[in-house]
């Protein structure tokens, strides 16, 4: 990481040096590349989490991008008149020689290795020489691996027990092992709260098996409010648990933010269901807001549970 960090970090002063040195008034110049630099900035953030990696994934948004930085440090060294004709000729066929090798390699992206969650070990394995990596990886199988908006959602097995565990973002949010009795217990308790449930909205699909436990209830309708369709396709995976829940005809699935749906809609709930994930991973947290539950709360109907 160190040598792509110091080249990205000498794009602007290198730039800004440029400038300078062409244009009449510095200030002007520098001034117009900082404001070209800021949109450039919010343009980007915008367009690869809006259409690069919903469509093309992480790792050919991340070659796009490696891609445009080759380009801009390729005109910044044709247009330097500092440098020899033959310089730059030999600079620009190393460049593109180094382009056409990677994509002839085209290291595929090990899928298993991104969505596991080794940011939470508690203990360090007995590696038995491998990597750390490797040794983690050891016994497990992916059976599922999607990006959209919101981040990665993959599905895996482990070999031995037949365990699955859903992630996104590799941290584990539904399995059907550890947390298989959670995910019943968030379906079953709230509706024992209320003397006869009609209506019941549920924040997030996860595995689809705490709808499914809350459609064991005679239950008229299941609002289930889901902001990642890559989670829908993954649940898919998890129909022996969850009763192909889907194809229950009083199951409803909005694809939405939950925080964006409870503050648009007029309809209300007998019981609104909300167990999201944890609240420190990024967009979590504003389901777990003040304003957040005030919203739900006025979208119960008399005598509602949340």
């Amino acid at each position: 990481m160190l040598l792509p960090t110091f080249f990205l970090g000498a794009v602007l002063p290198v730039a800004a040096e440029f400038l300078t040195r062409r244009a009449r008034g510095a200030g002007e110049a520098v001034g117009r590349l900082y404001t070209a630099n800021t949109i450039g900035n919010i343009l980007g953030t915008v367009v690869t989490g809006l259409l690069f990696i919903p469509r093309f994934g992480f790792k050919s948004s991340m070659e796009i991008g490696t891609l445009l930085d080759i380009l801009a440090g390729a005109a910044l060294l044709v247009l330097d008149p500092r440098f020899a004709r033959w310089a730059k000729a030999a600079s620009s066929a190393v460049t593109a020689g180094l382009v056409v090798l990677y994509f002839a390699l085209y290291p595929p992206l090990d899928a298993l290795a991104l969505t596991y969650q080794i940011f939470r070990l508690r203990t360090v394995p007995d590696m038995g020489g491998q990597s750390l990596m490797d040794n983690l990886k050891k016994g497990r199988v992916l059976l599922f691996f999607e990006e959209d908006g919101t981040g990665t959602v993959s599905v895996d097995q482990t070999l031995e027990t037949g365990t699955r565990a859903l992630r996104v973002n590799g941290k584990v949010d539904a399995s059907t092992a550890g947390d298989l009795n959670t995910q019943k217990l968030v379906g079953h308790f709230p509706l024992l709260f209320h003397a006869a449930p009609r209506k019941v909205m549920l924040v997030g699909m996860g595995s689809g098996i705490t709808a499914y436990s809350a459609l064991r209830h005679p239950l008229e309708r299941l609002t289930c409010v889901e902001i990642s369709p890559a989670v829908v396709n993954a649940s898919r995976l998890f129909t022996e648990q969850n009763g192909d829940v889907a194809s229950d005809g009083r199951f409803k699935l909005i694809i939405e933010d939950a925080r964006t749906f409870l503050e648009t809609t007029r309809e209300r709930y007998d019981v609104i269901i909300s167990e999201p994930s944890n609240p420190w991973f990024a967009g979590v947290a504003n389901l777990y807001t003040r304003e957040l539950f005030e919203t739900a709360r006025a979208r119960l109907a008399p005598g509602g549970v949340m």
